[in-house]
């Protein structure tokens, strides 16, 4: 995975999804896209929650083992707000071990639609 992410384009998509069933937490994803337009698994983990702490650990990971000295990473995600929080953190290089001051950082346009529908509950806004 690690060494997939030379070939990809310099945008990543992070994500979490809760887990039910027997085991709780939730998992973090990390997902990338090569040059022939395939998504490229890049990195997950398991944590107790989603949270400032888990989304600081999990991209301070990325960031140090897969991205290394890649410049201008994009990561889109769903504006979570412990994303947010450990993005800020990483491009402003504020109690952290690994600094990513060229991180980018976007909204992935599928949440944000689907956010915005569940607030106003119209399609015709859509």
């Amino acid at each position: 995975m690690i060494q997939a992410f030379k070939h990809c384009r310099l945008v990543l998509c992070v994500d979490g999804t809760l887990l039910t069933g027997m085991y709780k937490g939730l998992l973090l994803t990390c997902i990338g896209v090569d040059a022939d337009g395939k998504v490229v698994p890049l990195a997950f983990a398991f944590v107790e929650s989603e949270n400032a702490d888990s989304w600081l650990w999990f991209l301070s990971l990325i960031k140090r083992a897969v991205v290394c000295d890649r410049p201008n990473v994009c990561v889109l995600h769903d504006r979570h707000k412990g994303i947010l929080s450990a993005v800020k953190k990483l491009q402003e290089s504020r109690n952290v071990d690994v600094a990513w001051p060229d991180l980018h950082s976007r909204w992935c346009m599928r949440h944000m639609r689907a956010n915005f529908y569940s607030q106003f509950r119209s399609k015709r806004l859509e």
